[in-house]
């Protein structure tokens, strides 16, 4: 099964549509599977860390939040993507593993609809196939290989945002350390042990779109947030137009940049 991933432009019927570009997906499997969203949220008006929430009307634009497994590297089973979704800016498949449990991943560039996908601490001689998606060890992988979602200290450290990607430049065998070209173009050495996704990263024309409304960007639960410079003295600190005000600071009047 395969699914068609085009950068859709809209007619200018309106001054909001005139220059809407989206990444259009055609596929069959639409339902989203609401077990694994949660709300991120303490209260009614305030988040976990204390900070005020967004209230927006409607069931879509509520902040919801997804678990995905971010541990698929230890995880030695093979598993099938099922399904497509977009929270926000980024884009998760949902996988069925052998084991009849599923969960939602960050896919890679060429991973579609029906393709298999494992993870293994194997050489390339035990694998089953060679398809972005797999998620290997550094010390496996061959020179100027492209590589995503490199996992470090517990989390997708490298090379997480849409078509960002990460290349293998050598590989110290005797010292057991890699060296690997960052999407900024840095160069990086790190231990072999690591684990990375083989491709880019998923979303690889996201750069090219353009939401046209404030509408859009609503209903994927991202709101537009006003300038303290342009409201009022007595609603934000910086109000009234005054924009000599050192250091900056936030709507409670804390310090808004401390460390620069």
């Amino acid at each position: 099964m395969n699914i068609n991933i085009f950068l859709k432009k809209y007619r200018p019927l309106t001054p909001s549509l005139r220059f809407k570009k989206t990444i259009f997906k055609n596929f069959f499997f639409r339902k989203k599977f609401s077990l694994f969203f949660f709300l991120k949220k303490n209260s009614n008006v305030r988040t976990n860390r204390g900070m005020v929430t967004i209230l927006s009307k409607g069931k879509i634009t509520k902040h919801k939040s997804i678990n995905f497994d971010k541990f698929r590297c230890f995880t030695k089973k093979i598993c099938v993507m099922i399904n497509l979704i977009n929270i926000k800016k980024k884009t998760y498949g949902l996988v069925k593993y052998s084991n009849g449990s599923m969960s939602y991943i960050q896919p890679s560039y060429g991973f579609f609809l029906g393709d298999c996908s494992f993870s293994t601490n194997r050489p390339e001689m035990f694998w089953f196939f060679n398809f972005p998606g797999i998620v290997i060890l550094l010390h496996f992988a061959k020179k100027f290989t492209i590589i995503n979602n490199v996992f470090v200290n517990n989390k997708y450290s490298y090379s997480s945002a849409n078509g960002t990607f990460c290349q293998v430049n050598e590989n110290y065998d005797d010292m057991r350390l890699t060296l690997i070209t960052l999407p900024s173009g840095k160069e990086k050495i790190m231990s072999s042990f690591r684990f990375s996704s083989l491709g880019k990263c998923y979303n690889e024309e996201f750069n090219l779109t353009n939401p046209g409304k404030a509408g859009s960007l609503l209903n994927r639960g991202m709101k537009s947030r006003v300038r303290g410079v342009a409201k009022n003295p007595v609603d934000h600190p910086h109000g009234g137009r005054t924009k000599t005000n050192k250091p900056e600071v936030s709507p409670w009047g804390w310090v808004a940049k401390r460390n620069k």
